[in-house]
């Protein structure tokens, strides 16, 4: 949520365009045709920067939109901040927020194979559609966000789908529902487990990073294309993209859904998080520059 400075920003989206260019051609070894899309992504960019203090964020781009792109992911992040903070904004001016506490919890299971990946989580989503009908959870959660990211573990080949939830609970809402106890418990119950699953609960005092939780990743694109050999990646890819793809990952309830609606707030599938200010935070205007991909590093148009 930082503006960098030029040469930061530069280095930041060359390390990312790197990236993107291993996953593209990943997908290609993969026979996945939208290898070429993404290949495209962000061979140019738009930058707004002050001339007088050098802070500098990106603007327009080609984006191709992609679930495991790590540029979209990025920007994606950056917009699910923005939306947040102000949806926030929004239901502390309408009072919405009076004694309201809210939580990150995270839920989680034993790691699958890939061929189980799927399966998994449309397991979990079923999970979380029938926790909303709980009894305690509908008279008390009054607004909820979460994600559901998936990590990767090299040395045993397996996959970690886990959900990250941001709740909201209402005055005289029990203590125990910000306990880790209460929601293993549940996630227990709802997803049918024989054994006792790893799930963390914590109660969240600073508001805005509460809500800037939400845009967490829905898996950790660049820390996996950086982390695994050419040859192993490509079947990675493939899992992942068999477990993500028509699927939602990142869901709103309550009021904070409202608050959606009311701002007009899209869902997370446009990754643009350009705005219109025109001045720098130090007064002075700010000025456009075009970036482009080289090959191997961005360089300024």
């Amino acid at each position: 949520m930082r503006d960098y400075t030029m040469g930061e920003l530069g280095c930041q989206w060359t390390r990312l365009k790197r990236a993107n260019v291993k996953l593209a051609h990943a997908m290609r070894r993969a026979g996945d045709k939208r290898w070429g899309t993404v290949l495209q992504c962000a061979r140019e960019a738009t930058v707004r920067y002050c001339p007088a203090c050098g802070r500098a964020h990106a603007q327009g781009t080609n984006c191709c939109r992609h679930r495991l792109c790590p540029i979209c992911q990025v920007r994606r992040s950056r917009k699910l901040a923005h939306q947040a903070i102000a949806a926030a904004q929004w239901l502390a001016a309408e009072g919405r927020l009076d004694g309201v506490r809210m939580g990150l919890v995270t839920l989680t299971q034993r790691n699958v194979p890939a061929d189980m990946l799927p399966g998994m989580i449309d397991s979990m989503l079923a999970a979380l559609t029938r926790m909303r009908h709980q009894r305690a959870v509908r008279r008390y959660m009054i607004g909820s966000a979460r994600n559901i990211e998936i990590t990767y573990n090299q040395q045993a080949g397996t996959y970690h789908p886990h959900v990250h939830i941001i709740v909201m609970l209402a005055p005289g809402a029990p203590d125990e529902m910000l306990t880790s106890a209460y929601w293993r418990d549940l996630w227990g119950d709802l997803m049918q487990l024989d054994y006792a699953p790893i799930c963390d609960a914590r109660e969240l005092h600073d508001r805005d990073k509460a809500v800037c939780e939400v845009s967490k990743y829905v898996c950790k694109a660049l820390e996996i294309l950086e982390g695994l050999s050419d040859d192993l990646l490509p079947q990675v890819v493939a899992a992942l993209n068999a477990a993500l793809t028509g699927r939602r990952l990142v869901a709103y309830t309550g009021i904070w859904a409202e608050a959606r609606r009311v701002l007009k707030q899209r869902d997370d599938d446009d990754a643009s998080d350009s705005d219109d200010q025109d001045i720098c935070g130090c007064g002075a205007a700010l000025a456009d520059a075009v970036m482009i991909w080289d090959g191997c590093e961005y360089r300024l148009k």
